[in-house]
């Protein structure tokens, strides 16, 4: 999992070229082991605990597919939206084919202002990133 570089607190998107970090609304662990985490967790949820885990995993051997993950955007903007843009890759374990590649954005806005707010529609955006993936996964799973 790639995530773009930056500091450990929440970020803002003033502009296209400026983001800003905040001091007092920081995140609880280092964000991309969080994004990772999460993932794993729904991805198990949406396509089967025993189908899904962690590359660093001990026992990720035999695995059909692997996901490669490149998060490039993951912040809320001042006008409150929540944006989480990732380029994915699912391939074959064994083989090294790239069976499907995709760019993804998708954007929730937030109901309220402040931290609370941001990380509900943030974490909204992960929700629905992971269960496009797995809609990917499960027609795969389907067709082998």
């Amino acid at each position: 999992m790639t995530l773009p570089s930056g500091s450990s607190g929440a970020a803002t998107r003033l502009s296209a070229d400026e983001v800003r970090y905040s001091d007092e609304s920081r995140w609880a662990e280092p964000l991309g082991p969080g994004i990772t985490r999460v993932l794993v967790l729904d991805l198990a949820r949406l396509v089967g605990p025993t189908r899904v885990a962690s590359y660093r995993a001990a026992g990720h051997t035999g695995a059909a597919y692997r996901l490669t993950v490149e998060v490039s955007r993951f912040d809320v903007s001042a006008a409150g939206e929540a944006v989480l843009a990732a380029h994915w890759t699912v391939e074959q374990t064994a083989t090294g084919n790239v069976v499907t590649t995709r760019d993804t954005r998708l954007t929730r806005r937030t109901h309220g202002d402040g931290a609370e707010a941001a990380v509900a529609a943030l974490s909204a955006t992960l929700d629905a990133f992971s269960q496009e993936i797995a809609r990917v996964l499960l027609d795969l799973h389907g067709a082998s």
